[in-house]
């Protein structure tokens, strides 16, 4: 059984099986993610492409860009102390920009925006000090995911030390490849459709209807939902995309009855969570059971 430390619960994870013809899941997530590799290369799929991230190497990926860490392919073997895996959203960018990154000279003078959906950072060339500090930060800062979805309470002290540890990160980022430093301006703003994708994570068993989602965000809901439709499309199907990514990390990684997750993830019937999973993943979710 292969799991991710760190991000919570709903980090991308896809599959190569040969019995399954060679496919893989890419999702789309509203968050920025780093992935990084301990000690072992590990797979993943960005925009359908493949590529391997070795070890002491980390990447990061701009929200909006679907990818997927492979397990249970040929290449892959791995294990749980493997990967750990950050999830940034657009307010630990916003605050990190205004608080540590105001050199406006410079910024006049960046690029309007950068296209790219990902950057690769490479920590081999680090001393062995540098190299523990750098691992512990991202250590810490995987941990600090794991408290946002357990609803972990802290202090006002241990909130303003959080801060300043994913603030550290993403300047040490910047200080290794600058170009991230226009990602982080360019994209940052907060989106409707992250806010909502944090509504749903915090209960994925609730029933959410427009008109609740759309009175959490202190919004009506015609706003609601034309600001939903261009930044998402469809807002049944963004929702059950977000709970079918929590399927596919429970099918994959959990003994956890196909019926138990979907009670879960608020279906109300197996047959149901089954038909919808079909309609999106072009399979089953006993498929994915049956090849573990």
């Amino acid at each position: 059984m292969c799991k991710i430390k760190g991000a919570g619960n709903e980090i991308p994870i896809g599959y190569i099986s040969s019995e399954v013809r060679n496919r893989h899941i890419e999702t789309i997530s509203p968050f920025f993610y780093f992935i990084y590799s301990i000690e072992r290369d590990i797979h993943i799929t960005i925009k359908g492409h493949k590529f391997s991230c070795k070890k002491k190497q980390g990447v990061f990926i701009n929200k909006s860009t679907p990818f997927s860490i492979l397990l249970n392919c040929k290449e892959c073997n791995t294990q749980s102390s493997d990967i750990i895996a950050i999830r940034f959203t657009s307010k630990d960018i916003i605050e990190h920009n205004f608080l540590f990154d105001r050199e406006f000279s410079r910024l006049k003078e960046m690029p309007l925006a950068i296209s790219r959906g990902f950057f690769i950072f490479d920590f081999n060339l680090l001393d062995n000090i540098e190299l523990t500090s750098i691992s512990w930060i991202i250590e810490q800062c995987s941990l600090q995911c794991l408290k946002t979805v357990t609803s972990e309470s802290e202090s006002e002290s241990e909130k303003i030390y959080s801060k300043v540890k994913v603030s550290f990160f993403l300047s040490y980022l910047m200080h290794m490849n600058d170009d991230i430093s226009c990602l982080f301006h360019s994209v940052s703003l907060e989106l409707t459709s992250e806010k909502v994708a944090l509504l749903i994570m915090s209960d994925y068993s609730k029933s959410w209807t427009i008109e609740e989602l759309a009175n959490n965000l202190l919004m009506s809901p015609s706003l609601f939902k034309k600001k939903m439709y261009n930044e998402v499309g469809s807002i049944t199907t963004f929702i059950n995309k977000l709970k079918l990514t929590e399927a596919l990390r429970r099918l994959r990684t959990t003994n956890e009855s196909v019926s138990k997750i979907a009670t879960f993830l608020g279906y109300n019937s197996v047959s149901y969570f089954s038909k919808v999973f079909k309609k999106h993943l072009d399979l089953h979710p006993t498929d994915l059971r049956l090849k573990r």
